[in-house]
This record gives structure tokens, C-alpha cells and sequence, in this order.
């Protein structure tokens, strides 16, 4: 079933949910009562009726859009193909490539600002601070967040990211971290 389509019918089906909700509010507010008590009566039935309808609804649309989260399941804490980790410190990010597929070691070379990495792998981001909390926030080059984690000092943060396809990515602080915060930011070129 296309995209378009899933669209169309979750449409259909609000439209008649609207319909058939605004057909019953409209049923109900023609039926007059001898007494106020049982006008006050059918407004609690009313309410339960209500209350029904908008947990259904809800229940139906979180059982929906929860399935697709963009977010990996870390029940099974998937095995990344690149580890690197990423220190924020004073107004600039340090990367440090730990594993790589294609060399199967551990590199003790640091970057600071810039990154290289292959497209179409797993890569997971250990995230820590070495001075202050700071925001590691992952974008692409429309300015679209794509992932985010904290950075905190004597704690890692783990943040796994495919990139889908080639290109030039951006880090930056997402967290307030004091003069020159507006400097902290660093890029990530994908081949």
C-alpha cells in the first residue's frame, strides 16, 4: 500500500468519524427533556459517550504512528559498523574513529570539527563532555534535525545514525553552554 493511499484512507476514515460524530451531537441536542434533572442526566451519558470516542480515537492513532518512529530498537543493541566518539568541549566537537569496518582496529587519530565517514553503514556516536552539558545535534543540509543526544560530562550518550546517502552534515550545539556557543558546530562529510 503506497504512502498516498495510507494518507487517503486515514482521511476518509477522520472525515467519517467527524460526519457521524457531528450527526450525533446534532441527534441529541433536538431530543427535549420534561425536567432540568434529566437534561442534566443525558449530559453525563453524553460525556461517557465522549470520553469513549476520544479514547478510541487516540488509542487508534497512537497504534498507527507509534510503528513508525524513526528510531532503532535498542532491545537488541544493534552492532554498528563505525563506533566514534565524540567529545564536546569548550566551543568545538573532537571525533575520534574507534572502529572501522574496512581496518577492524582501533584509530587514535582525534578530528576536531570535521568528519569523514562511508554512507549506507550503521554508525554509533558515544557522546560525552569534558567540561559542560552541551546538545550534539545531527542535521542534514536543509537545516532538517535528524538525531540529537546530550552531552554530559563523566557519562555517554549513545546516538546510532544511518546516513542514508552522500553528502555534507552538520553538528551543532543544541544546549546553551556559554560564550561562543553560537562557534560550536562541525561537519560531517559522508562518501
Amino acid at each position: 500500500m503506497t504512502t498516498e493511499l495510507k494518507a487517503g484512507l486515514a482521511t476518509l476514515i477522520a472525515v467519517v468519524a467527524i460526519v457521524l460524530i457531528a450527526f450525533f451531537l446534532w441527534h441529541s441536542s433536538r431530543r427535549k427533556s420534561a425536567t432540568p434533572k434529566e437534561d442534566h442526566k443525558r449530559i453525563y451519558e453524553l460525556r461517557i459517550i465522549y470520553f469513549f470516542i476520544l479514547t478510541v480515537g487516540l488509542a487508534a492513532t497512537l497504534g498507527a504512528t507509534l510503528q513508525r518512529l524513526p528510531y532503532p530498537s535498542y532491545r537488541s543493541n544493534p552492532a554498528a559498523a563505525i563506533i566514534v566518539k565524540v567529545t564536546g568541549s569548550d566551543w568545538l566537537w573532537t571525533f575520534q574513529i574507534l572502529k572501522e569496518p574496512q581496518k577492524g582496529t582501533y584509530s587514535k587519530a582525534k578530528t576536531y570539527n570535521r568528519l569523514i565517514l562511508p554512507s549506507d553503514q550503521l554508525v554509533e556516536f558515544q557522546v560525552t563532555s569534558a567540561d559542560v552539558n552541551h546538545g550534539f545535534g545531527l542535521y542534514n543540509k536543509a537545516g532538517v534535525l535528524l538525531g540529537q543526544t546530550q552531552a554530559m560530562p563523566g557519562f555517554v550518550n549513545r546516538l546510532y545514525f544511518h546516513f542514508p546517502k552522500p553528502g555534507t552534515y552538520y553538528v551543532l550545539c543544541l544546549e546553551y553552554c556559554g560564550v561562543g556557543h553560537q562557534l560550536m558546530h562541525a561537519e560531517i562529510n559522508v562518501k
